[in-house]
């Protein structure tokens, strides 16, 4: 493993003396605009149309009314912080556009 490691750091120096000075100067990029990857083309594909669904056959005990649905529950309203979402499943749509990770190996010379 340790000569392959030593050729990975031999191409990362190459590649990293090749990259002008300036970019270092120069002034700050414009804030990424976040924004999720454009869904590919969708491919129209031939789809056989589905034959009409025969008619339902109407219930056996039509004089039996369903129970009334009960009342929906009001929708609970998450007043939590929104930094809490690090606990929850989803993560945010998207990050803060401010908040870019570091550039790694572009600093330290």
């Amino acid at each position: 493993a340790l000569p392959l490691a030593m050729k990975v750091l031999k191409k990362w120096q190459e590649r990293h003396n090749q990259q002008p000075v300036d970019e270092f100067v120069g002034p700050p990029l414009p804030p990424q605009v976040c924004q999720q990857a454009p869904p590919p083309e969708p491919v129209p594909e031939p789809v056989p149309q589905p034959a009409p669904a025969p008619e339902p056959e109407p219930d056996p005990l039509p004089e039996e009314a369903p129970p009334t649905a009960p009342e929906p529950e009001p929708p609970v309203i998450d007043d939590r912080p929104d930094y809490m979402w690090a606990n929850s499943e989803a993560p945010p749509p998207c990050p803060s556009p401010l908040i870019q990770p570091p550039l790694r190996g572009r600093l330290c010379k």
